[in-house]
């Protein structure tokens, strides 16, 4: 069987797009669970940290310190990361299997010095879906940005 070359390109135009529009609420629900996570630090929601964060959580801050989920909320909860406001300016979601990979940059205040200060940073997010459909994030790295 012969396939003219434009009816396969529509074919796999279609099939693209199919693909695509399959996944689109998908990557929105990852973003929504980031921002979720964004605000439960703000608020200091250990039970929200809790259920979004994995077990086995590596939270590499944008200063090089990288704590576990426990060390981090406990961190949260303290005081020593005292987050005041978050701004995503942008995210991409990737998604691959279980694991979506998000990348983005974000404008956060944060208390340092006993000042609030803004930064601004390029991120990359881990999220894994667990059997029971759950995301959860597994892995945060930031680099600071010229504001």
């Amino acid at each position: 069987m012969h396939i003219r070359p434009a009816v396969f390109c529509l074919l796999v135009f279609f099939c693209a797009t199919l693909s695509v529009l399959a996944q689109s609420p998908e990557r929105e629900r990852l973003k929504a669970l980031d921002q979720q996570r964004f605000t439960a630090q703000i608020n200091k929601d250990s039970l929200a940290l809790n259920v979004l964060l994995a077990n086995d959580l590596i939270y590499t801050h944008s200063n090089g310190v990288a704590e576990t989920k426990s060390q981090y909320i406990g961190g949260i909860l303290s005081g020593k990361w005292d987050y005041r406001a978050t701004e995503v300016e942008s995210a991409t979601v990737r998604l691959f299997g279980p694991t979506a990979i998000l990348t983005g940059r974000v404008r956060i205040t944060v208390v340092l010095d006993g000042k609030p200060t803004p930064l601004y940073m390029a991120y990359t997010d881990v999220w894994h879906r667990t059997g029971k459909k759950r995301w959860q994030l597994v892995s945060w790295a930031a680099s600071r940005l010229a504001n």
